[in-house]
């Protein structure tokens, strides 16, 4: 009788514990670290851009890694591109990643719209060196970012 209400209360102290964990993320089995997410002022010819910056933090070497954004007005709307109507973009980042290696990466103009204020990291798909691919949704993103960035538009 014991056994079992010390096992109940145990379970009732780690399983807040636990569930914070699998919501955030284990940090050592984390694959990036990203330490930086900002969208860049329009440009002379209306052109937004991102800059982006990630940390291998695991052991491993990646080959690609490619990125999808998806920007935001400062209501918290999807937006498109004026010119060609393009919203979420997909961005590679075309360079080997070493283990503890930091790459920051800047891609002027992507999208011509000058409403856009925010742009949300919706996905990241990391290519290993032996060819296999790993996609990582939101959720996952966000248990990789560094604590000064944010990655909602919709607040």
């Amino acid at each position: 009788m014991i056994t079992r209400l010390l096992t109940k209360y145990l379970m009732a102290l780690m399983l807040p514990l636990l569930m914070w964990n699998w919501a955030h993320g284990d940090s050592a089995s984390l694959p990036l670290r990203v330490t930086m997410a900002q969208i860049l002022p329009a440009s002379t010819v209306g052109g937004v851009g991102q800059t982006l910056a990630v940390i291998n933090v695991s052991a491993e070497t990646y080959r690609q890694l490619e990125v999808v954004f998806i920007p935001y007005d400062r209501y918290g709307r999807r937006q498109t591109s004026d010119i060609d109507d393009v919203g979420e973009v997909q961005i590679p980042l075309n360079t080997s990643l070493f283990p503890e290696q930091e790459v920051v990466n800047t891609w002027p103009d992507v999208w011509f719209n000058h409403s856009i204020v925010c742009v949300e990291i919706d996905r990241l798909r990391i290519t290993y060196s032996d060819g296999s691919r790993r996609v990582y949704r939101k959720d996952a993103v966000d248990a990789m970012l560094a604590d000064n960035v944010l990655n909602d538009c919709q607040r």
